[in-house]
């Protein structure tokens, strides 16, 4: 019987969602606490699969449910030639821009729009990225969009 256990990580709590025989429930919250996660980790069977979304938290979380899934994430790592590198625990600015970003990209566009279908969300994702890319001003950059320092000509983004 698979069992995937997904946690949607926020800052103070994860939402836990259970996906087992094909059907989903929701598994209620865990506190994003050393002590509740270990509570989480100690439920989990060998053969459970865990997915955390991948946001800020999500190493330090990983980092925590470590000791009761670490060797199935080195196999899985191993054998795809993956390099686990982890931030450093209380350090997030190791990581800042992707976390600007992901903060940009969530409330921009993930937030700003409801998705009736997968091939809506993938519609209204690349829409966004190339709102971003190409006509969004930057302020690190004078406040241009990033297209211009690629492309001295004026070219729009490559055709799809």
């Amino acid at each position: 019987m698979r069992c995937v256990i997904g946690i949607d990580v926020h800052q103070t709590f994860g939402e836990v969602m259970i996906w087992e025989d094909g059907i989903l429930r929701h598994a209620g919250r865990v506190d994003m606490t050393r002590t509740g996660l270990e509570g989480l980790g100690k439920s989990l069977r060998s053969t459970d699969e865990v997915v955390i979304e991948a946001t800020g938290n999500s190493m330090a979380v990983s980092r925590v449910l470590s000791p009761f899934v670490a060797r199935d994430l080195d196999l899985w790592a191993y054998q795809r030639g993956v390099t686990l590198d982890f931030s450093r625990p209380g350090k997030p600015t190791d990581n800042a821009f992707i976390e600007a970003f992901n903060g940009r990209f969530r409330a921009e566009c993930l937030n700003a729009h409801w998705f009736l279908s997968l091939a809506d969300a993938q519609q209204k994702v690349e829409d966004w990225r190339r709102y971003y890319n190409e006509e969004r001003p930057h302020g690190a950059i004078g406040n241009r969009p990033p297209i211009l320092l690629q492309n001295h000509v004026g070219a729009t983004s490559p055709p799809t």
